[in-house]
């Protein structure tokens, strides 16, 4: 009677022994398994960010090579406009009356000389000589 008890947890320990080691086992698998899993994603989306950077990185580039072209398109615009209004501004400064007609210079000069003429028979001498400087 005490021989067969003996056996019998005996015989319960072994199978108890070897279903723990199965299921450390089965767990051990798991685990290994999951812990793979956890890595490959890992990787996984450190490749898909490091892709999206590169890719935000390419377009960034694109788009300031094109404000840099644009920019200096407009700022050559700019200095081609300036420099045609300082030509402009220069001509007027070197001949204020290049805008004007034969004809109207002709008309303008016949003005001053009748205001001139006004100014020295009112004798007002230094009034006909502004006049005079200025014709």
């Amino acid at each position: 009677d005490k021989l067969v008890s003996l056996r019998v947890h005996c015989a319960a320990r072994i199978v108890g022994r070897f279903g723990r080691r199965v299921a450390q086992r089965r767990a051990s698998n798991l685990l290994t398994a999951w812990c793979r899993l956890r890595i490959h994603l890992i990787r996984k989306k450190r490749m898909m960010l490091a892709a999206s950077k590169i890719q935000a990185c390419a377009r960034m580039k694109t788009q300031r090579d094109k404000f840099k072209a644009v920019i200096s398109s407009v700022i050559r615009f700019q200095s081609h406009a300036r420099r045609q209004q300082a030509v402009r501004r220069v001509k007027k400064i070197r001949d204020p009356f290049g805008d004007m007609t034969f004809k109207e210079l002709e008309h303008l000069h016949a003005e001053e000389c009748k205001k001139l003429d006004e100014a020295v028979s009112t004798k007002k001498y230094d009034l006909a000589a502004d006049i005079e400087k200025s014709l």
